[in-house]
């Protein structure tokens, strides 16, 4: 059952977020799992505000520490537009048995400083 958990984007900022799994309290083998995670401004809509996954560099995982990273640069921050948004975060196993992980709201923190 999917954990649910609030998390905040700093606009303009490296967004790097690690996520380590303990199923009943043992850090999980994620060798071989593939994960993936989308962002929309709720959960009937359409429009993706944002795709991490493990083929676009965007979910990290290191395997034996069930270490889960999400991850998004900070000019791919700096492009981002909303307020408040809906996610959810699911592993794939070797065997495509799919686990959502953690779900919940983002809220995106807004850069006053824009840098050149």
């Amino acid at each position: 059952m999917a954990v649910k958990h609030k998390i905040k984007i700093e606009q303009g900022a490296t967004f790097n977020y690690p996520i380590t799994w303990r199923p009943s309290g043992v850090t999980a083998d994620l060798t071989g799992f593939r994960a993936r995670m989308e962002i929309r401004q709720d959960v009937d809509s359409d429009v993706v505000i944002a795709r991490l996954d493990t083929e676009n560099g965007g979910i990290l995982i290191d395997g034996l520490q069930g270490k889960v990273s999400l991850y998004l640069t900070a000019a791919q921050t700096a492009l981002l537009n909303f307020d408040d948004a809906v996610y959810d975060l699911e592993l794939v196993a070797p065997n495509a048995e799919v686990t959502r992980l953690i779900e919940g709201s983002v809220a995106l923190s807004r850069e006053v400083t824009r840098g050149q």
